[in-house]
């Protein structure tokens, strides 16, 4: 499942860059970093506990939503996580804002974020990504991505190219995993 969160958050970075250009954020590549590591949280529990995060996602969203359902499963969400490794990372504000504000709804929002912004605009990249075949909850399956929205809709373009040409490079990465000694692996990166 770590596969489906990477190309979750892959097509949340190249929709919040989208949508930054065009509603004049300064910032473009800030919000693709902000998309590609909104579910910071997440991952890290996918690290952890590998089977629970593949079994929640193996389902469609709850109705109570995922927040919920992480929280009943693991006692905690991925934004809280997310929150408490921002403050042990030193991140950046902007990005530690993003990791624990990108599901609250506007008026839930403390009114002194450093970039009420950008965490709005990862909030709406990642809700329309969800409506995408990019959601959490669904399998990845790159033979059948397709556009996700409508066919002329620039979002949806971008979003899939991104997707499509960061999944090239994933898979034919020299440094992808494999059953090899890891010796050998380290040594290749060193190489390149």
């Amino acid at each position: 499942e770590l596969e489906q969160l990477w190309t979750h958050s892959i097509a949340v970075a190249h929709a919040a860059r989208h949508l930054s250009r065009s509603r004049h954020y300064d910032h473009p590549q800030t919000a693709y970093l902000a998309g590609l590591l909104h579910n910071t949280g997440l991952l890290a529990i996918a690290h952890v506990v590998p089977e629970a995060v593949s079994e929640l996602l193996g389902q469609t969203e709850p109705p109570t939503g995922w927040l919920v359902a992480e929280h009943e499963r693991f006692g905690n969400t991925h934004t809280n996580i997310a929150n408490q490794l921002a403050k042990r990372w030193s991140l950046p504000q902007w990005l530690h804002e993003v990791l624990w504000w990108h599901h609250q709804a506007d008026e839930g929002l403390p009114p002194n974020l450093s970039d009420l912004a950008l965490v709005e605009l990862v909030r709406e990249a990642d809700s329309l990504v969800s409506q995408s075949e990019f959601a959490l909850g669904r399998p990845v399956d790159s033979k059948s991505w397709g556009l996700p929205w409508k066919s002329d809709d620039a979002l949806a373009a971008a979003v899939s190219r991104g997707v499509r040409q960061a999944a090239r490079l994933f898979h034919d990465h020299p440094l992808k995993a494999s059953p090899e000694d890891p010796k050998q692996s380290v040594t290749r990166a060193v190489e390149l």
